[in-house]
């Protein structure tokens, strides 16, 4: 038996801590969400790590939900100005 055992740090923490945000991966990570997709549909899209995707993309990934929700939102209420009986009822 080896009187010192090395210990190796996890790929994961490496991984984390080398990683630089790359800003196509942000844009994808936008657009993706603004399609609707989840957080880990859009993980496996970008082949990206839990913990990368949290610190460097879950806020551009938030900002094309946000896009994709503001656009149904304006599509519910152009229905509803022009008389769509069941938009008027859901908004309401």
């Amino acid at each position: 038996m080896p009187d010192e055992i090395e210990i190796v740090p996890s790929r994961l923490v490496q991984d984390q801590l080398s990683h630089i945000k790359d800003p196509v991966i942000a844009t994808q990570a936008r657009v993706l969400g603004s399609y609707g997709l989840g957080v880990g549909a859009v993980m496996t899209a970008l082949r990206v790590r839990d913990g990368v995707f949290r610190k460097y993309y879950k806020e551009d990934y938030l900002e094309g939900q946000a896009a994709m929700q503001k656009q149904i939102a304006v599509l519910a209420m152009e229905a509803a100005k022009e008389g769509s009986v069941p938009m008027i009822m859901y908004l309401c």
